[in-house]
């Protein structure tokens, strides 16, 4: 049998294993194999001087048949590197098992306790690896078993992304109650191609009791959610329409009518908004907007609607894969605005993943000039953009959809709001990708609940994508009308 490793799941996260406090909490000891073999397996928490024989691990599963090269199909090259897991395995927000047989490392996966703040209580599960010639005899149950028993009493909410072209990462997460909540399309380069990931979570029956349902949410999102949530026993929340946020730049005193406080509490008044015909304008600018998150660190990172998580992000030594931009949005000389996004080149993937605003409103404007950034950059290549929001804000669901968004993710019970749980939804916008490739592995992945998902998230797209061609048709016979 060949030496080669075969991945089951893809996530993995900056940052690596295990506090010095929790070494010892996954030594559940030696453990018989199910089938082939007397060799005994241990599963063991990870230690730094495991760090070599894991980037080996990642290194071989990920690289392509003609290519050694592993950096071109993981998105988050930090864990090929030896010497660098090595300096990140104190980090203490992170649980990392591994599976031991004749005193080599044969198998892996990790988990991230929190990636949001700590009444969020969200957790991810990434990397689980299984050598080629340890499969089929338990050792994947095993390791996702090992930090599910750990986490599932701690865990508000769990995330798991795993591949579609290898069925061994979500069949292990389904064996433990993970559930389909939809699908990332072109999410990752790896030696399959440019692959769509599969969402699972699981929502623990507390955090269900806990649920916000006191909001809307647009047509296209209840859609999804009613798909999703029938495997929960939950029902979506109501759909209404929404005008749209302003999406196109317009003179201060148009835009400030439209525009309410985000929160009580942030500054309005005297904030020197600028002329009445000075123009909302965004910029590059770094340093202001790591201002503007100190000075609104005391609120909800979700404020905006948008979902503010800490999420995965590689590092690459070369400084060639990754664009990391932090956008500032301005009314006259005053900011009141800030995003940041990740663009991976490898992946053709870019990510929104931070987006605050002063005043309700402002959502829109910021989205779009991202999406403007984007389109100049890429040149025509494909992208894809994503972007997690609160499941409760109709208004952005309408103007994410009029840039030519579709929600492919719902999850239930996700972050934690004022009165309790929020759902929240991922939308996605693909340039230069037909839609229709991106469903090469998940058309029919032999799970029931995910083929519905999957069927739900295509007959989406075709309904929000046919609505803007609509309105797109409708405005170019306005203007000429307005010209003739």
């Amino acid at each position: 049998m060949s030496n080669r490793m075969l991945a089951e799941d893809q996530h993995t996260r900056e940052g690596f294993p295990m506090s010095r406090q929790t070494q010892n909490a996954y030594d559940v000891g030696t453990m018989p194999l199910v089938t082939g073999t007397l060799t005994p397996v241990t599963i063991r928490a990870g230690r730094p001087q495991d760090a070599d024989q894991i980037s080996d691990l990642y290194r071989q599963a990920y690289s392509a048949s003609n290519s050694d090269d592993a950096q071109e199909h993981y998105p988050f090259p930090q864990f090929l590197d030896p010497r660098r897991l090595r300096q990140l395995a104190n980090g203490e927000t992170m649980d990392w098992v591994v599976a031991e047989a004749e005193k080599k490392i044969v198998g892996t996966i990790g988990a991230i306790r929190n990636i949001g703040r700590a009444d969020d209580g969200v957790a991810e599960y990434f990397g689980l690896v299984v050598n080629e010639t340890w499969r089929g005899k338990g050792i994947a149950g095993s390791l996702f078993g090992a930090v599910y028993e750990k986490l599932t009493d701690k865990a508000r909410f769990m995330i798991a992304e795993t591949r579609t072209a290898d069925a061994g990462g979500w069949r292990t997460a389904k064996k433990y109650g993970f559930v389909p909540l939809g699908f990332e399309p072109f999410a990752h380069n790896t030696p399959a191609g440019s692959e769509t990931m599969l969402l699972l979570g699981s929502v623990p029956k507390q955090a269900r009791h806990q649920r916000d349902v006191g909001g809307h949410s647009s047509v296209a999102v209840r859609t999804l959610a009613r798909t999703v949530l029938q495997t929960l026993h939950l029902e979506p929340l109501p759909a209404v329409e929404r005008s749209t946020y302003p999406i196109t730049p317009q003179p201060c005193h148009e835009l400030l009518s439209k525009l309410t406080p985000a929160h009580p509490r942030l500054k309005v008044s005297g904030l020197g908004l600028g002329k009445a015909d000075d123009v909302f304008h965004v910029l590059d600018d770094k340093m202001v907007a790591i201002q503007l998150q100190q000075e609104w660190r005391s609120f909800s990172p979700h404020l905006s609607g948008v979902v503010g998580l800490s999420r995965l992000e590689g590092e690459d030594p070369t400084g060639d894969r990754y664009t990391k931009k932090c956008f500032v949005g301005y009314i006259g000389k005053c900011p009141v605005s800030c995003a940041r996004i990740v663009w991976d080149h490898r992946d053709h993937r870019a990510r929104i993943l931070y987006l605050q605003t002063r005043f309700h409103g402002l959502q829109g404007l910021m989205v779009a000039e991202i999406l403007r950034f984007l389109e100049t950059q890429s040149r025509y290549t494909p992208v894809s953009v994503v972007i997690d929001v609160r499941a409760d804000y109709p208004s952005l669901h309408a103007t994410l959809e009029e840039l030519g968004f579709f929600p492919t993710v719902y999850y239930p019970c996700l972050v934690a709001g004022e009165k309790g749980r929020l759902d929240a939804v991922q939308y996605t916008r693909l340039y230069s990708r037909p839609f229709q490739e991106s469903l090469k592995f998940v058309r029919a992945l032999g799970w029931f609940e995910a083929n519905t998902v999957v069927k739900t998230v295509m007959s989406i797209e075709k309904e929000v994508t046919h609505r803007s061609i609509e309105r797109r048709d409708g405005l170019v016979a306005t203007m000429r009308c307005s010209h003739s």
